[in-house]
Order: structure tokens, then C-alpha cells, then sequence
């Protein structure tokens, strides 16, 4: 027996089972393809809410940022309101106060017309 074991066929008989025994099975096989898909797509789960984490970050910053600038931008407005008011105010204030100072205007430019007319009239007597 002892020649038996030294023998190269024994050794080769002796590693078939070690190489069955390190084969792997289909089911095996799916099972490790389906752990490795696990792996890959709970990284890829990571990776995406780190990305959805990040935008939903800047929706909300950008959605106060928008929201502090329509606020602004309405007190602006009702300023703006306030100040047209108050021009189209004064615009009819003054018109009212252009026509009284052309109405004095026309009254003063009649006497000096009536004074230039009195001038003439006595200087052609004087002579």
C-alpha cells in the first residue's frame, strides 16, 4: 500500500476530490452574482441619495433665496408705488401752478403792451 500512495496516479486521485471540492456550482454561482449585486447596487443606493441629498440642499436654499427676493422685490414695488403717487402728485400740483403764473404772465406782458401803448402815445404828445 505503501507504493500505492506514492504512486503518481494516487496523487492524482488523491487532488480530484480537492478540485471537485473547489469548483463552483451554478446555484452557487447565481448566489454569489446575486450578493454582488446586492453590494453593487447598495453603493450605488449610497451614492444616489448622497446626490438627491445634495440637490434637495440647494432646492430649499435656493427656494428661501427666491423667496427673500420676491419678498424684497415687493417692498420695492410698493415703494415704487408710493413714489409715482406722489410724482403724479406733484405733477398736477405743478400744472396747476404753471397755468397761474402763465395766466400772470399773459396779464403782465397785456400791461406792458398797455404801457408801451400809453409811452407811445404820450411821447408823440410831448413832441
Amino acid at each position: 500500500m505503501k507504493l500505492f500512495a506514492s504512486s503518481p496516479l494516487s496523487l492524482l486521485w488523491v487532488g480530484l476530490p480537492f478540485v471537485a471540492s473547489t469548483a463552483v456550482s451554478p446555484a452557487q454561482q447565481v448566489i454569489n452574482m446575486l450578493t454582488e449585486m446586492k453590494a453593487k447596487g447598495v453603493k450605488m443606493k449610497a451614492v444616489e441619495k448622497l446626490t438627491f441629498d445634495k440637490y434637495t440642499e440647494w432646492a430649499d436654499d435656493m427656494s428661501k433665496d427666491l423667496a427673500l427676493e420676491i419678498k424684497s422685490s415687493a417692498s420695492k414695488i410698493e415703494s415704487l408705488l408710493a413714489f409715482i403717487a406722489k410724482a403724479d402728485s406733484d405733477v398736477n400740483e405743478l400744472g396747476s401752478e404753471i397755468k397761474d403764473l402763465d395766466s400772470q404772465i399773459s396779464s403782465w406782458e397785456g400791461e406792458l403792451k398797455e404801457a408801451s401803448t400809453d409811452r407811445t402815445t404820450q411821447h408823440e404828445e410831448y413832441l
